[in-house]
């Protein structure tokens, strides 16, 4: 299939995100790895991080022009998605190695690392990413250094 994907000459940039979301993967009352001795707390019981990402290209007036989606279902260190990824972003700089890249996460490490191996994969000259964190949990890091620094709720005065 890729080979019958192209990427528009308008193209620009090349974004590449990662995330994970919780999903309930057990239902009952049984009981958690993290309850066991020598464990340690990594989440509610049953639950477990769903792995996705995408890869997309944005012409310079950052017009969204293609998307590819990926999900996985859990797995150790998101192997999966990120060959996926590794393979659609060469795909893509294969085409186009002009294009900037930028990478886009939020702040867990391991999203990042799985980015950087990613673009260090690309087997590039060394361009720099741009490095981004989403806006949502940037604000929520902000609100909780404001929270600890000023108090909760406190008003800010001019």
């Amino acid at each position: 299939m890729r080979a019958q994907e192209s990427v528009p000459h308008e193209a620009a940039v090349l974004v590449m995100s990662v995330d994970g979301v919780t999903l309930r993967m057990k239902d009952g009352d049984r009981r958690a790895k993290r309850d066991l001795p020598g464990k340690h707390a990594s989440g509610p019981s049953g639950y477990k991080e769903v792995g996705c990402g995408t890869v997309a290209v944005y012409d310079a007036e950052g017009e969204r022009l293609q998307t590819v989606r990926y999900g996985r279902m859990p797995e150790p260190s998101k192997v999966s998605l990120q060959q996926q990824l590794e393979a659609e972003v060469a795909s893509v700089l294969a085409v186009r190695p002009d294009l900037k890249r930028v990478l886009l996460s939020d702040g867990a490490k391991d999203n990042w690392r799985l980015l950087a191996e990613v673009d260090q994969a690309c087997g590039l000259p060394a361009q720099a990413s741009i490095e981004i964190v989403d806006f949502c949990h940037a604000c929520d890091h902000l609100k909780e250094g404001c929270d600890a620094a000023w108090g909760e709720s406190t008003c800010a005065s001019s």
